[in-house]
């Protein structure tokens, strides 16, 4: 009959997966437990993984009225909504629980996200430079940021940043230097690929960035570390070696080379 065996009872069934159990044993504690915010909680996410996200919604609005003073609803619904792709509706609930608490760096990068994926590009920037300024050691934000100037088509900008980010986080180091590559920098993607650990990824991004740079010379002696690390398989690669052959005059190894090809797009080329 109390309400607390109602509540171990739910808690058990959720540990469980019964989550419509759950839900039953917190309806059956009656209102003694209205006051619990741990109950709203439990009741939404046993909502959501039942699949029933309007009632899991609906539930952390009854929540955040008998607790207007408690983010952590808003935050949460800010999350079921980015997950359901309402990103606008995600943004504008965002910035409602921005308003009323800190932030941590996740949140700030799934707002971020959720105003890029709405297509609000300029509001997104403003955000996420605001971000950048209150974590200025996060590598995710500059990606984030990165990512939205590169939807702006301002490849420099997101050049730079992406640089920046791969200073915190040697994993962007390829992204960057693709990046760089994109927006003319050659040069500075050069440098990052020569940082770059992974061996067939930094020879696939090399042979790009000598032929860009029409060092054809240097693109024709990559056949032997192509091979060591089992490259000459791609067939975008071979043709890029064939290309560096050709254009330093040894028609005989570009011609050993396309021999190779069995693609019909490349025999068009």
């Amino acid at each position: 009959a109390e309400a607390v065996v109602f509540v171990y009872l739910a808690q058990v069934n959720y540990q469980l997966e019964d989550y419509r159990a759950a839900i039953e044993a917190l309806d059956r504690a009656g209102t003694v437990v209205e006051r619990v915010p741990s109950v709203y909680h439990m009741k939404s996410q046993a909502y959501w993984l039942l699949g029933e996200p309007v009632m899991a919604l609906a539930t952390l609005d009854q929540a955040a009225q008998v607790f207007p003073e408690d983010s952590s609803f808003i935050r949460r619904k800010v999350f079921y909504l980015i997950d359901l792709g309402f990103f606008q509706e995600a943004a504008v609930q965002g910035r409602r629980y921005l308003e009323q608490s800190e932030g941590s760096l996740e949140d700030y990068v799934a707002i971020g996200n959720a105003l890029r994926a709405s297509g609000e590009l300029e509001e997104a920037a403003e955000f996420l430079e605001e971000a950048q300024l209150r974590f200025p050691n996060s590598p995710e934000v500059k990606k984030v940021l990165a990512h939205v100037y590169i939807e702006r088509e301002q490849m420099s900008a997101a050049a730079d940043l992406l640089y920046k980010a791969a200073l915190l986080d040697p994993d962007l180091l390829s992204e960057a230097a693709e990046l760089s590559r994109r927006s003319g920098q050659t040069y500075r993607a050069l440098t990052l690929n020569g940082q770059l650990v992974d061996q067939p990824e930094k020879y696939r991004q090399r042979l790009a960035l000598y032929l860009e740079l029409k060092n054809y010379e240097q693109a024709a002696a990559m056949e032997i570390p192509l091979r060591r690390v089992g490259l000459m398989e791609d067939e975008d690669l071979r043709y890029a070696l064939a290309y560096a052959l050709f254009k330093t005059g040894d028609f005989e190894e570009a011609e050993l080379q396309l021999a190779e090809l069995t693609r019909p797009d490349l025999f068009r080329k």
